[in-house]
């Protein structure tokens, strides 16, 4: 075996090597996009949640009902207070998009529409904590990933191959985060390495599940049917 077969032989192994870093590197960018995608979905859901929220907050006229509310469902305090202060605007009361009331009197009307609000938070709260933890697991899955793929490539040696290696220049400047010739090695290991996914710093946690609509009505109707007789000039005009 002479030196230019070893050489040549050894020059391949190192080239597998690169191309296994170049390709598992390509993963888990694409992994890590799929899981700001996933993110972004999430942030739209808990948005609708938000707004769910302030309907029904709207329609139980001020802060203290919404507690009040909430306290009947079991809670101390608002489960949903992660997404910031209920009825902040002080809005009077009125009918959701998509709902209308319906009954033979007003107090028939307002309960219906309150726990027809209810059931849409309800509902869309459901599919949050679910996006919540299936975003929560991608981003486990992917930390994962992201410790295997640091623990098992020498990046001081690749990047020291890459840079010596006859390959087009747009693909270094890629992969070697835009500079080939005056970027220091340890610059360059610092700047490719993967940081992990932090979800709860991009707002991630998991969610309260909320009693269902029909358990609701049942422990709140009560509270619900005194606020429309305290709160009857401010819901009526809701109610047509």
């Amino acid at each position: 075996m002479n030196d230019d077969f070893l050489n040549s032989l050894s020059y391949q192994v190192k080239e597998e090597v690169v191309n296994n870093y170049l390709h598992e590197r390509l993963i888990l960018e694409e992994e890590i996009e799929e899981y700001r995608e996933a993110l972004d979905k999430y942030r739209a859901l808990e948005a609708e949640v938000q707004k769910a929220r302030d309907d029904l907050a709207c329609l139980l006229v001020t802060p203290e009902n919404f507690q009040k509310f909430f306290q009947c469902l079991g809670f101390r305090q608002s489960p949903l207070a992660r997404l910031g202060p209920a009825n902040a605007q002080r809005r009077p009361p009125a009918c959701p998009v998509g709902l209308s009331p319906k009954g033979f009197t007003n107090k028939g009307k307002y309960l219906k529409l309150t726990f027809q609000t209810y059931a849409l938070l309800h509902q869309k709260a459901e599919e949050a904590r679910q996006a919540a933890e299936a975003v929560l697991a991608l981003a486990e899955e992917i930390n994962q990933d992201i410790k295997n793929f640091n623990n098992n490539h020498d990046i001081i040696t690749i990047i020291s191959f890459l840079k010596s290696m006859d390959i087009d220049l747009v693909t270094k400047k890629k992969f070697l985060a835009g500079s080939c010739e005056a970027e220091g090695v340890e610059a360059l290991e610092k700047s490719m390495a993967f940081k992990p996914l932090a979800p709860q710093a991009d707002g991630l946690r998991p969610w309260p599940q909320l009693p269902p609509p029909e358990e609701a009505r049942h422990l709140a109707a009560g509270l619900v049917t005194e606020i429309f007789h305290e709160e009857k000039e401010n819901i009526i005009p809701a109610l047509h």
